[in-house]
């Protein structure tokens, strides 16, 4: 990743400008920084977006984009599970029904059954990272199945009608 490397690239240069004698009642090197040398390493623009209705997703990616962060969208959950095993996005913003997979329908085939925990298992993957509070379930409404969703995570929780709100509050943030 470009954009990491570069942010070392400064930082490992201000350290090094710093140790010529900028000593005494000026702070420390790692003073003058919000991050240490490993959270910058591993800082990331990258926003995780997973959700099964293309239409939105477009229109969720501009309104990332333009407020300075890059897009990683992913409609197949498998992939947004792949990738979270791999990659620190900034945040994580994942659908609670991919597929358009109806939990209340008694009916559900055991393919529909595990697409269903994938949002799940993308979420265990984080916490277990450590970075569950960035981390979002999505939802166009709360069913008896994002409640109990919720229940057993403990995650966070938006609606895609506040979505943009939420999001702006969070890039706010950096």
């Amino acid at each position: 990743m470009f954009y990491n490397g570069f942010l070392l690239s400064i930082y490992s240069l201000i350290l090094l400008i710093n140790s010529f004698g900028f000593i005494g009642s000026q702070p420390s090197s790692m003073e003058r920084f919000k991050y240490s040398y490993l959270e910058v390493a591993i800082m990331s623009k990258d926003v995780l977006f997973a959700d099964d209705d293309l239409h939105f997703i477009r229109a969720i990616s501009r309104f990332i984009e333009k407020n300075g962060f890059n897009t990683v969208t992913f409609t197949d959950f498998h992939g947004a599970l792949d990738y979270v095993s791999r990659e620190k996005p900034y945040a994580y913003f994942v659908d609670m029904k991919p597929l358009g997979v109806v939990p209340e329908d008694d009916s559900l085939t055991e393919k529909q059954i595990e697409i269903l925990d994938l949002p799940e298992r993308i979420f265990e993957k984080v916490k277990r990272r450590g970075l569950q509070e960035k981390f979002y379930f999505v939802s166009g409404h709360r069913s008896k199945h994002d409640m109990e969703v919720l229940a057993r995570t403990g995650a966070n929780y938006t609606d895609k009608m506040s979505l943009c709100y939420r999001m702006k509050k969070i890039f706010s943030e950096v």
